[in-house]
């Protein structure tokens, strides 16, 4: 505004100075030269214009963008630490045991280690704290992880996904858990991929000469609009048509105004969204992020400690010794059952009787193809399924239990 209105200062003098002057009002070559020249600063201004805003437009466009992207990556975070808690919480198929919930513990506590790590530089709240106060204020590291963790000071939060990680696959190579390590790596895998997009989205900018050539070219049209706009803008009236402001160019400070306004609020945008974590209205409130993933862990790592019926245990799939006897159990049933069906229908030495040793051989292999047939269409009623040639079709299974 300030320089807005020097410019309209400037007009003002030179309206003053082409009003008294009578010789100015008159058709000299001095005259003919200053309207000559405003026009041609007119043109000017008009025709290059084009150029810094096109670059603007394109450079404003690319942050906003770029704050989208930071959005969608908070969110990303957040989905793949809530499935890594989904999945470690709801897949074992008895109760957890006493060490199972200590993992379990270690999984909540290391997952919001990520978050918070990730945040660190960015939180309003945990900008202020160093890697010590994780332990000893908020709890998400031990004394021995912590340790560890200082030989790594560059990365840390890779440090950290590796620790929940080892946790993940202790836990998965449980008996009673029904996932396997190798299923859950990639929602691991990603976590790390996603947290490491955080903080490159920093340093993932317009190339250096693209954002000098942009900061040049509107400066230099915002220096033109300064020295030309008093003379293209000048309205030459007398003093008296304008009693409440006379001699007060006023197209000449609004049209300087705007012009600077639109510029330079354009590079305080894209100075803002660089960093969507600073403290403007528009920041993405990491904090709130951080507190939603921690009671969404809290929950769903706990779902099993339950003894009611609320979280269902799976009844088959306890442990590899029940599953054995299990089917140890139906072995010996189905081999008792095989049995009785042939006593049934008479012992092989029953039907075969004394006979000639090739009148015996034959009646052998005729048995054999009889009682294999018998086996087959016992398999295939059990089944509920009939063969007629080539052709499979179902049978009313009701039938067959009258049967």
């Amino acid at each position: 505004m300030g320089i807005a209105m020097i410019c309209s200062a400037v007009s003002t003098m030179l309206s003053l100075l082409l009003y008294y002057d009578q010789e100015c009002l008159a058709d000299t070559p001095a005259t003919i030269w200053f309207e000559n020249m405003r026009a041609a600063m007119e043109t000017l201004i008009s025709n290059f214009a084009f150029y810094p805003i096109f670059l603007v437009v394109g450079y404003v466009g690319f942050t906003a963008d770029k704050w989208r992207r930071w959005m969608v990556n908070c969110h990303g975070i957040q989905g793949k630490l809530h499935s890594i808690g989904l999945v470690c919480g709801t897949s074992f198929t008895s109760p957890p045991t006493m060490e199972q919930r200590k993992l379990l513990y270690d999984i909540y506590r290391l997952g919001n280690a990520v978050h918070a790590l990730t945040y660190q530089s960015v939180s309003p709240t945990l900008s202020t704290l160093g890697l010590d106060e994780f332990v000893d204020k908020l709890n998400l590291l031990t004394d021995q992880e912590l340790e560890n963790l200082w030989k790594y000071e560059r990365k840390i939060r890779d440090a950290v996904v590796g620790l929940l990680s080892n946790r993940i696959c202790i836990l998965a190579s449980a008996d009673n858990f029904s996932v396997r390590f190798q299923h859950i790596f990639p929602s691991v895998d990603g976590l790390r991929g996603i947290t490491a997009d955080h903080h490159d989205e920093f340093v993932r900018d317009n190339p250096n000469m693209y954002n000098s050539l942009t900061f040049t070219v509107v400066n230099v049209l915002l220096s033109f609009i300064v020295v030309f706009y008093p003379f293209t803008l000048l309205v030459i009236a007398p003093p008296s048509f304008n009693k409440a402001l006379p001699c007060f160019q006023v197209a000449t400070f609004f049209g300087t105004f705007l012009m600077l306004f639109s510029y330079r609020t354009a590079f305080a945008i894209i100075t803002k969204l660089r960093n969507p974590f600073s403290w403007t209205k528009d920041r993405i409130e990491v904090d709130a992020l951080m507190a939603s993933t921690d009671l969404n862990l809290f929950t769903q790592l706990r779902l099993s400690f339950t003894d009611n019926e609320g979280y269902i245990y799976s009844d088959e799939d306890k442990s590899p010794k029940e599953n054995s006897m299990k089917k140890n159990e139906k072995i010996i049933k189905d081999r008792d059952s095989f049995r009785k069906s042939i006593d049934s229908s008479g012992s092989i030495n029953d039907i075969i009787g004394d006979q000639p040793e090739e009148e015996e051989t034959k009646d052998r292999q005729s048995t054999r193809h009889e009682i294999g047939d018998q086996r087959k269409e016992r398999y295939r009623k059990s089944r509920g399924i009939n063969l007629f040639g080539n052709q499979e079709q179902l049978v009313d299974l009701s039938a067959i239990r009258e049967n």
